[in-house]
């Protein structure tokens, strides 16, 4: 009986150690996760304001196509109307 005592008492020091160095070794994990956290966080920040420019320069884009295409009519008409006036003149 003495014997099955003390080997009680080894396994509840044996499962006091165990649960200590586990409860360790969540301590020096949690230690290691909060940089990661903290990263991701600035990471998810730097994500929603890169996405912030690229809505901004489709938005300048598009305006600058939608000049581009205006211009390049008012361009059409000028030549249009230059090549009447050369014309004009060839005939005269």
């Amino acid at each position: 009986m003495y014997l099955e005592l003390t080997s009680l008492c080894q396994s509840k020091k044996d499962a006091k150690k165990a649960l200590h160095d586990k409860g360790q070794e969540a301590v020096e994990l949690e230690a290691r996760i909060l940089p990661l956290r903290t990263r991701a966080v600035e990471l998810e920040d730097l994500v929603a304001e890169l996405k912030g420019k690229v809505a901004n320069l489709e938005e300048r884009a598009t305006q600058r196509e939608i000049l581009l295409g205006q211009v390049e009519g008012e361009l059409a008409e000028k030549t249009e109307s230059l090549v009447g006036t050369i014309e004009s003149f060839r005939k005269t």
